[in-house]
């Protein structure tokens, strides 16, 4: 009697991972989001919708001549937004500090630089009530007489992506938002640029990666690992883009796992552990990267389940993320 109690609590403790979760709350973590924005949806009237998606002409006491305005809706807390325009620094008509040229953080080469510039434009947007910087200008300068050349991070893709992610994580850093702009084609000061698809392809896609595969390389913003995953594919024939997901993400654990569910996303951020997310496809919540962390989480959590089972009077209980699955014994014949 004793053993079958023993396997049937460990049985119980292992598949309670799923049934808490399923019992204890109507949507799923992963889903949580989308949840609350399709109730905000039907709770905003025709006119609030419209002003979310043309904007709206702030108070003029407040208004600093910024680029943009996006109202709020109080009722529902949903804040307004201010959009600054750049680079280099922040345009509006209240005097600002003179940053230098994207071009010439460009050319310090130098990651660090770029992100401390951008600590700077963040730094003075929060100072000033701007919650977006229309910044940085991420295109691929081709034509030296291009009146806004300076704005870019020159002619080298490999160099733009660098400096302008180091720049997008300084500026968020200060707790507003960086929105990269002018991604393609933007170098000259006529509104209607044709370009062949030949071209386009030799100056952005040089190497031979399909759009396709960029997006799977989004998975993860780990440069080391992009690189590290491009160097295999490119020298095989793994070079799907659902490979490329594979690999980038094979060191962690989906958000869709049992131990996942068990103690839920919220609780994994909150202890410090980061999410990996797909910007271009469904990923059920994504990818938690921090498995030690996650497997802690889990077992303090079975501990906290065990010892309200012990109150019930069980002698003797065992935790752990699982159990290995006993077969019956054969015998030949």
């Amino acid at each position: 009697m004793f053993v079958m109690r023993k396997q049937c609590l460990a049985f119980l403790l292992s598949l309670g991972i799923t049934n808490v979760v399923s019992l204890g709350q109507a949507v799923p973590a992963e889903k949580a989001n989308e949840a609350r924005i399709d109730r905000l949806l039907h709770q905003l009237t025709l006119e609030e919708k419209m002003d979310l998606i043309r904007g709206g002409i702030e108070d003029a006491a407040v208004y600093q001549g910024q680029a943009g305005f996006l109202p709020g809706v109080p009722r529902l807390h949903i804040p307004s937004l201010r959009f600054a325009d750049g680079p280099p620094g922040l345009l509006t008509r209240v005097p600002a500090q003179a940053e230098t040229a994207t071009m010439g953080v460009a050319a310090t080469f130098s990651t660090k630089d770029a992100e401390a510039n951008g600590v700077v434009i963040g730094r003075e947007a929060r100072s000033l009530g701007i919650d977006v910087v229309l910044q940085p200008f991420i295109n691929i300068d081709r034509d030296i007489t291009f009146a806004r050349g300076y704005n870019t991070f020159g002619e080298d893709p490999m160099l733009t992506g660098a400096m302008g992610a180091a720049e997008i994580r300084g500026a968020q850093s200060q707790g507003v938002m960086a929105q990269a702009k002018h991604y393609l084609a933007y170098d000259t000061d006529s509104y209607n640029v044709f370009v062949d698809q030949q071209t386009l392809h030799e100056v952005y896609a040089e190497d031979g990666m399909t759009l396709e595969q960029l997006m799977a390389f989004a998975v993860t913003p780990d440069q080391g690992r992009q690189e590290q995953v491009w160097d295999n594919v490119s020298r095989s024939q793994l070079d799907e883009p659902h490979q490329i997901r594979r690999m980038l993400t094979e060191n962690s654990v989906r958000a869709s796992d049992r131990r996942a569910q068990f103690i839920g996303l919220d609780a994994y951020e909150q202890a410090g552990g980061a999410i990996m997310r797909d910007l271009f496809e469904h990923d059920d919540g994504g990818w938690l990267q921090d498995v030690p962390l996650l497997d802690r989480l889990v077992t303090e959590k079975l501990k906290v389940e065990a010892e309200t089972i012990a109150a019930e009077g069980w002698k003797w209980i065992a935790v752990a993320v699982n159990f290995p699955i006993a077969t019956p014994a054969t015998s030949a014949s």
